[in-house]
């Protein structure tokens, strides 16, 4: 008769790995409960989450809570319509639960010297479409980097930072 230890057959990471991972969730998401909660304390915020959970048919503390575990993110910018000309549109697609609540736009020579930064506008409700529309002329072959900071209505952050060089149309 043979024997086969037990820990040789243990399958997966040990139990205490899996505790640890554990608690750290069970932490995670008690703190985002407690910043769901005074979300909803707030008359306007709660409003707002509440027309989202009827839209959707979510409950609305799952609406709010989501929002806050989830991050929101930006994808690459769409520069095909910016020439460094003042009324060009930087195109900016975001993603997040419900939306971001802003978006912001630096532009910067290589150099870290300022050219601009405004706010973008969002195209429509909750569309995650938004638009920056350039307010300073910037030379042709111009190596710049443009930075896009959003904020979801949970206070989550996320950026993305691209480095074109200012180009004549195509």
């Amino acid at each position: 008769m043979s024997f086969v230890s037990l820990a040789a057959l243990s399958i997966g990471p040990p139990i205490h790995t899996i505790l640890v991972k554990e608690k750290s969730k069970q932490k995670r998401f008690k703190k985002a409960s407690a910043h769901a909660k005074a979300l909803l304390a707030e008359p306007d915020t709660r409003e707002s989450y509440q027309a989202i959970s009827k839209e959707s048919a979510v409950p609305l503390f799952a609406v709010t809570m989501g929002d806050i575990l989830n991050q929101p993110s930006i994808l690459p910018l769409d520069l095909s319509q910016y020439r460094g000309r003042i009324g060009d549109a930087i195109a900016i697609q975001a993603e997040d639960d419900i939306g971001l609540a802003e978006i912001n736009e630096n532009i910067v020579a290589q150099d870290g010297t300022p050219i601009e930064s405004g706010q973008a506008v969002e195209i429509g409700v909750r569309s995650g479409e938004w638009i920056y529309t350039a307010t300073k002329q910037v030379a042709l072959g111009t190596d710049i980097f443009i930075e896009v900071k959003g904020v979801d209505h949970t206070g989550n952050n996320t950026q993305i930072t691209e480095n074109p060089t200012v180009e004549m149309d195509d």
